[in-house]
């Protein structure tokens, strides 16, 4: 169980009128065929698994989870189907039905990322709190966060042509202004993993990206206390992330000195840390 909350023991019976979806629903499409497919199981076996919704009123339930079967069971035209109630509050049952979504959903890497990004905005949690909850690293859900610096655009196109997502990170590497046209190549010619790194090696490596970088450079470089500002900002975005991480300063006539240290099992998760 993802928190304190009762299940009531018994299966009720819900009118399919009665139930709303969810509005924090985070899959935004579900394929019409396996819906049909699905629906044609549920009119020869009926519903074999429970949604589970939150009473609203007595004639209004929210569901919580089982978006897709809630959806064949219109198609399938039935009257009512087996719900489990949940009795929580409004704040835990968003909480519970995103870590359904991405446990039990066939969510895209985007989806999948939207979600992680409403469990810290929303519901308040830290990147180590919903690692251990997923039994993953903190590190696993900043590299899936970090999809949504694609502009919607680019989302849509890495979906509609089957990118992976060890592609897409990859992409990321690049300026914005480079990345569709690397996206555009990896689809036309079915580029491999080690191809696609090559030509974001190549490009970066291009006299023209150079020369970009160069004059970005020069520009931030000026003022030494951007980075250690930078430097700060990152410190504090992991403590308020629930990341214990410290930092020492030390200063003389030479130099400024900055320690950091991060728990392995902040970075590694608790069952993965190797000597």
């Amino acid at each position: 169980m993802l928190f304190n909350a009762e299940f009531r023991n018994r299966l009720h019976y819900i009118p399919l009128e009665y139930i709303i979806s969810n509005r924090i629903q985070p899959r935004k499409y579900f394929d019409p065929k396996e819906l049909r497919v699905l629906a044609e199981s549920i009119v020869r076996n009926g519903l074999l698994q429970p949604v589970i919704v939150r009473k609203l009123s007595s004639e209004e339930y929210e569901l919580i989870s089982g978006e897709r079967r809630y959806r064949a069971s219109l198609m399938a035209g039935l009257d009512d189907i087996p719900c489990i109630v949940l009795k929580c509050t409004e704040n835990q049952s968003v909480i519970f039905s995103l870590f359904e979504n991405l446990q039990h959903e066939q969510l895209n890497m985007f989806e999948e990322a939207n979600v992680l990004k409403m469990l810290i905005t929303d519901c308040r949690m830290s990147k180590l709190q919903i690692a251990k909850r997923l039994g993953k690293t903190v590190l696993s859900i900043s590299d899936k966060l970090m999809l949504l610096d694609f502009t919607s655009e680019e989302q849509q196109f890495v979906i509609d042509h089957h990118i992976s997502e060890h592609h897409a990170r990859a992409v990321l590497s690049l300026d914005r202004d480079l990345r569709q046209n690397v996206l555009e190549q990896i689809a036309q010619h079915s580029l491999s993993l080690s191809q696609t790194e090559q030509l974001i090696y190549e490009i970066s490596k291009s006299p023209d990206t150079k020369q970009q970088k160069n004059q970005h450079e020069r520009f931030i470089i000026k003022d030494v206390r951007i980075f250690l500002n930078t430097f700060a900002k990152a410190l504090a975005l992991m403590q308020s992330n629930g990341i214990p991480a410290q930092s020492i300063q030390t200063e003389n006539e030479q130099y400024i000195e900055y320690l950091v240290r991060i728990p392995k099992e902040a970075v590694y998760g608790k069952g993965n840390i190797c000597d």
